[in-house]
C-alpha cells in the first residue's frame, strides 16, 4: 500500500512536470514561429520601428528596424512617442493609488478637485469614459485663444467657467473623451502633492524599471533624447499648442517596455485589473486599457502623425505584444498577424 502511495505521488508529479514541458515547449515554439513573422515583417519593410514579444514565462523578442530620424538607427532605446496609448500609464498610477487606499472607484472627482461643477461624476466614470464630458480638443477650439501651450489646469478652468453640457448622464453610456484621463492626471496630482510628471516616475517608471520613459512638454523645452521624429522631422504626439498631461505625452522606449512587461506578468496586473471590472455593464475600457472580451485580450493604440503605438495583453496567457512606428505603419494589421501565431492552440 505504501509503495502505491509512492508510485501514485510520482506519476502526478510526472504529469505535472510534462504538462509544464509541453506549455513550455508550446512558448519556445510559438517564439519561434513569431521570430521569423518578425523577420518578414522587416524584410518587406512594413514597419520603420520597433517590436516586442514577451511570452508568458518572462522570454522576450525584441527587435528594431529603420531610422530613427533619417540619420541615425532605430534600436531598443530609442524613445517613441505614445500619443493615446499613454493611457495605460496613467490607469496603472491611478490603479496604485487606490490599492494604497488613497482613492476609491466611487469617490466623487469634486473631492479632488472640488471647483469642478460636475458634483455626480466619479473616480471610476473618469476611468471608463463614462462621464460624458466632452473631448476637451473641441474645447480648446471653442474656448482658448492664448498664444502659449493649451494644459491641464487650462482644461479645468474651462469646465469651471463655461461648465460645458455633459452628452449624458454619468455612467449611463461609454463614449471616449481626452477629458476623462486628463482629470485623472489633476487628481494624481492633488492626491500626490506632486507634478503629473513626478508622479508617474514614482509609482509607475521607476517601481517598474523604466527610466527612459517620461512625458513630453512644450513649455519646458526639457532635453530631448533619442527621439524618434516621424516623417513630418516631429518628434511631439499630439498638437503642438497643448501641454495637457494624462491622456498624451507618454514617450517611453522599447527596452523600458520589456521591463514594464515582466512587471505586469510576474505582479498579474492584468488579472488584476480585469477582478475590478463589474458584471452588470458591458463597458470596453478600464484603468487605461480597451478590453476586448471576444478575442480575449486588452490593448490600446496611439496615433498621431507618422507616431504610432500598439499595446496588447493576452489573457489568461498572459502574452503581451508591443509595437512602435514613426513612419505611420499599419501596426493594427502587423498585431493581428502575430496575434494569430499566439492565439493558435
Amino acid at each position: 500500500m505504501q509503495n502505491l502511495k509512492i508510485y501514485y505521488f510520482f506519476f502526478i508529479c510526472s504529469l505535472f512536470l510534462q504538462a509544464k514541458g509541453q506549455r513550455d515547449s508550446s512558448g519556445q515554439h510559438k517564439l519561434t514561429k513569431l521570430k521569423a513573422a518578425v523577420e518578414v515583417i522587416f524584410k518587406k519593410d512594413q514597419l520603420n520601428g520597433a517590436i516586442l514579444i514577451t511570452a508568458p514565462d518572462g522570454k522576450q523578442l525584441m527587435e528594431a528596424n529603420g531610422s530613427r530620424n533619417g540619420d541615425s538607427p532605430v534600436s531598443i532605446n530609442t524613445q517613441f512617442q505614445l500619443a493615446d496609448a499613454s493611457a495605460i500609464f496613467t490607469g496603472l498610477l491611478i490603479k496604485k493609488l487606490i490599492d494604497a487606499g488613497s482613492i476609491n472607484l466611487t469617490d466623487r472627482v469634486n473631492s479632488f478637485l472640488p471647483e469642478l461643477p460636475y458634483q455626480e461624476l466619479t473616480v471610476e466614470h473618469l476611468l471608463r469614459h463614462t462621464s460624458g464630458l466632452p473631448d476637451y480638443f473641441l474645447l480648446e477650439e471653442r474656448f482658448w485663444n492664448q498664444p502659449r501651450p493649451f494644459n491641464n489646469y487650462d482644461l479645468l478652468d474651462i469646465l469651471v467657467k463655461h461648465e460645458p453640457r455633459l452628452f449624458f448622464y454619468p455612467g449611463e453610456f461609454f463614449r471616449f473623451s481626452h477629458t476623462n484621463y486628463a482629470l485623472l492626471a489633476l487628481v494624481a496630482e492633488r492626491v500626490m502633492t506632486l507634478e503629473f510628471g513626478e508622479a508617474l516616475k514614482q509609482i509607475v517608471f521607476a517601481p517598474f524599471g523604466m527610466p527612459n520613459s517620461g512625458l513630453t512638454s512644450f513649455s519646458s523645452q526639457q532635453p530631448i533624447g533619442p527621439f524618434a521624429t516621424d516623417i513630418s522631422g516631429k518628434i511631439s504626439s499630439g498638437p503642438e499648442t497643448s501641454d495637457v498631461n494624462g491622456d498624451f505625452s507618454g514617450y517611453t522606449t522599447l527596452s523600458d517596455m520589456a521591463a514594464w512587461s515582466r512587471h505586469m506578468q510576474k505582479n498579474q496586473e492584468i488579472s488584476s485589473i480585469l477582478a475590478t471590472l463589474p458584471t452588470e455593464k458591458e463597458v470596453p475600457y478600464h484603468f487605461g486599457w480597451v478590453i476586448d472580451p471576444v478575442k480575449m485580450i486588452l490593448y490600446h493604440d496611439g496615433n498621431w502623425g507618422g507616431h504610432k503605438a500598439t499595446v496588447v495583453c493576452h489573457y489568461p496567457t498572459a502574452w503581451i505584444i508591443v509595437i512602435f512606428s514613426n513612419r505611420g505603419d499599419n501596426l493594427v494589421k502587423i498585431e493581428r498577424k502575430l496575434s494569430k501565431i499566439i492565439q493558435k492552440h
